[in-house]
């Protein structure tokens, strides 16, 4: 099959096509045909080796860990899923990617596709919506009336997050980018800071939740933001024994999150979709060629939405 792997850890330039054969499929596991893909931050730490002490990789290795496309293939003991079923999943950190036309997945983790949404539009849901979810649901506890500031609105997981804090009826304030502030207002933010212009010292002990999506140095200027008795969850920056120790003055619970794939919450983002609260939010459209494109574009830090790879051409449905 045709992949874009890497042989070794590196820039963008590591990247390159490949023909690799099939994986053998195991009892439990299905044989996606790939439609299309979508690039996220951890593609690129993984690409850059940054998780080498976590995760042990073999080379070459296929990176791209969203997928939208149909069964090809069913192993033995499979009993959800069947050939022709359209899905999408957010796979295995472990295993290959989805940069390819065909993947292996665990029936664990994958879910069928929604049906009201294309193949592009599917690929860009997994990572950052089961990604919002944990975070904002599971670790963060919103709830109805509560106040929450997602920086980094217009992002690929805040543009999710901003969607679905509103679907739960939270009042939602998302920060962005002079450019982006019109289009996180129609996300749904309720206030959306600038931050280009404005800062956010005015909002002294204004929430019950942040969610932070954003590279920062510390996280000084968040602990006058929430209420007591808060929570952060960040997903961009570590949380030290330093975090946690001034935290507790105000008795806010903050913690770094790592989202692990789960199907049971992709079939909750499937109902979402599927009635309409939440849209996919694409941002760039490459062909599978042009990965190397797609990760430059990743890394600006600047793009809107998602950035979803077109890897069967034509497909329309």
């Amino acid at each position: 099959m045709k992949a874009i792997a890497i042989e070794k850890y590196g820039s963008s330039q590591a990247l390159s096509v490949h023909q690799l054969p099939l994986h053998e499929l195991g009892p439990k596991e299905i044989r996606i045909e790939v439609y299309a893909a979508s690039v996220n931050p951890v593609d690129l730490a993984i690409r850059n080796g940054w998780l080498q002490g976590r995760i042990t990789y073999s080379f070459p290795l296929v990176l791209g860990w969203d997928v939208a496309g149909v069964v090809s293939e069913i192993g033995s003991e499979v009993t959800h899923f069947k050939v022709g079923d359209q899905v999408y999943s957010y796979p295995d950190l472990s295993k290959d990617g989805a940069y390819a036309e065909y993947i292996t997945v665990h029936e664990a983790l994958v879910s069928l596709k929604p049906r009201n949404i294309s193949f592009l539009e599917a690929a860009s849901l997994p990572l950052v919506g089961v990604c919002a979810y944990r975070s904002l649901l599971l670790a963060g506890n919103l709830k109805k009336g509560e106040n929450v500031l997602i920086l980094g609105g217009s992002g690929g997981v805040g543009s999710f997050a901003v969607q679905l804090a509103k679907s739960v009826g939270a009042h939602v304030t998302a920060t962005t980018s002079t450019k982006n502030v019109e289009f996180v207002k129609n996300l749904g933010a309720d206030v959306v800071i600038d931050y280009t212009t404005s800062d956010l010292s005015s909002f002294s002990n204004s929430f019950d939740l942040v969610f932070d999506t954003v590279d920062r140095p510390s996280f000084d200027e968040l602990y006058d933001m929430v209420k007591e008795n808060g929570r952060i969850v960040s997903v961009a920056n570590f949380v030290t024994q330093a975090d946690k120790e001034r935290a507790a003055i105000k008795n806010i619970a903050i913690q770094f999150l790592i989202s692990d794939p789960s199907a049971e919450i992709l079939n909750e983002i499937t109902i979402l979709i599927e009635n309409e609260r939440i849209r996919p939010v694409i941002g760039a459209v490459f062909e599978l060629d042009d990965a190397k494109k797609a990760h430059e574009l990743s890394e600006t830090k600047h793009a809107r939405g998602k950035i979803v790879l077109e890897v069967k051409k034509g497909v329309v449905i």
